[in-house]
């Protein structure tokens, strides 16, 4: 409210998180920028109008700021949003770090406004309950300043229409254009290609590592303390859904074994795995699947720099860290 009342934007509580998404949603559909704020069970919640907004082209931006909780320490349950915004088919961002919460929003916003389309910033319990510096960079006012307005074509908002009424299916017209050439689907892809976010550093051609969000510090403190900087690829996810399937292919074809380290389901390894699975030859994915990585709760550098000792042979390194 303190930062409403300063720079001038509207907030607001809700009754409960789904009444706050479509608070947001009708925001966006006039062409605001909105944001809709939720811990993990939240989401439960709003998946009814997200799942029925698919296929409308707003031209406002709509973000979701989601908070996972990888050990159900704050919440009542360990359940992973990722699935979730997989089931709605929107974009999802993994920042790191307390400056790239506040960029990859700004580029949550700003992609949202390209697509027409919601997108999720994902953060999880250490990130919320943290603290460091952040750069602000200049505030766009102009962009808040813009009126409202609305195209009053009740077609285009209403979720589907019966064949009697306009001899079509709005729903199944909207989902197949979403997913045909030139569509939503492929303009998402792109988005997480060229997603400055996410980085490819090939070092080796043995060994590679696949992380995003807190994972990923994790994953490059584990690099260093088993001293193998040069012989570890790595590929940092700024964006997992859709993954950067370019970069994806190249890290799979530049190396025999990739570890990927992620919090809580093994949404990237299944995703991993599916771009493998239309590749001649690729490296042999490892993972929560193969025992590498615990099957739930939160990932630390011991954890990874384990899972890599092991993979890499490396011996002494339980007695070393332990």
């Amino acid at each position: 409210s303190y930062a409403a009342k300063k720079y001038g934007f509207h907030a607001e509580w809700s009754v409960n998180e789904k009444v706050g998404f479509e608070v947001a949603l009708g925001a966006a559909m006039v062409g605001k920028y909105a944001m809709h704020i939720t811990k993990n069970v939240g989401m439960s919640w709003i998946m009814d109008p997200l799942i029925n907004q698919r296929g409308w082209i707003f031209h406002g931006a709509l973000v979701l700021a989601i908070g996972d909780d990888p050990e159900a320490n704050t919440t009542s349950v360990e359940m992973d949003c990722r699935q979730l915004a997989m089931a709605a088919e929107i974009p999802v961002l993994t920042p790191s770090t307390h400056q790239e919460v506040k960029d990859y929003t700004y580029e949550a916003f700003r992609m949202s406004e390209r697509l027409g389309h919601v997108v999720m910033v994902e953060m999880t319990r250490v990130l919320c309950y943290g603290r460091g510096m952040v750069t602000i960079g200049d505030i766009d006012h102009e962009t808040r300043k813009r009126a409202a307005s609305n195209d009053r074509d009740p077609i285009h908002w209403t979720c589907n229409v019966s064949p009697e009424y306009l001899g079509e299916n709005l729903a199944y017209n909207r989902h197949k254009e979403f997913h045909s050439s030139g569509g939503l689907w492929e303009k998402m892809h792109a988005e997480s290609d060229n997603f400055t976010g996410t980085q490819l550093s090939l070092k080796g051609n043995k060994y590679g590592v696949i992380s995003s969000g807190v994972p990923s510090l994790a994953a490059k403190q584990a690099i260093e303390e088993l001293g193998v900087e040069d012989e570890v690829s790595y590929l940092n996810l700024g964006m997992v859904y859709p993954l950067p399937h370019k970069k994806v292919k190249k890290l799979l074809e530049s190396v025999d074994q990739v570890l990927v380290a992620e919090e809580v389901e093994p949404v990237v390894e299944m995703l991993v795995r599916d771009i493998s699975s239309d590749m001649d030859k690729h490296a042999k994915i490892l993972g929560k699947r193969s025992g590498h990585i615990k099957v739930c709760g939160s990932i630390d550098n011991q954890e990874v720099a384990q899972a890599l000792a092991k993979i890499m042979g490396k011996t002494g390194y339980k007695e070393k860290f332990t």
